[in-house]
């Protein structure tokens, strides 16, 4: 029963973090939503926009100045490696998922300073079509 309550206290202390899920790892990853992004883009002097979806997607349609790097293609460590790790990254996916592990993944490689899109390139588009 013990067990049981210390799962169930776990479960609502996530929940009650917006029903996002803490990770130690994203100390230096922060979560936007489409209004801080933008603010971030057209401030911007040293970041870097990083889309990490595939080409295909980038090819449909992407945020204006964006690099792509695909997140599921063998090569992605190699080409984030070749990335200035004390840049800022904004970094985005097609509804943040992968922008999330991508950004763990650079993390995790020395990158400093990572910024993910709350709802990725589908909240983007939906922001701009109100």
């Amino acid at each position: 029963m013990k067990k049981f309550l210390v799962i169930i206290s776990i479960g609502l202390a996530a929940c009650s973090n917006g029903g996002q899920q803490v990770n130690s790892m994203e100390s230096n990853i922060v979560q936007l939503n489409v209004a801080d992004f933008k603010s971030h883009i057209a401030e911007s002097k040293d970041e870097v926009l990083l889309d990490v979806r595939t080409p295909e997607e980038f090819a449909g349609g992407n945020i204006e100045g964006a690099i792509n790097i695909d997140f599921k293609a063998p090569d992605f460590e190699q080409k984030i490696g070749e990335l200035d790790k004390n840049k800022t990254y904004l970094v985005y996916c097609l509804s943040g998922m992968r922008s999330r592990k991508a950004a763990d993944r650079m993390s995790e490689l020395g990158f400093t300073s990572l910024y993910t899109l709350n709802g990725g390139y589908s909240a983007w588009t939906e922001k701009e079509s109100e």
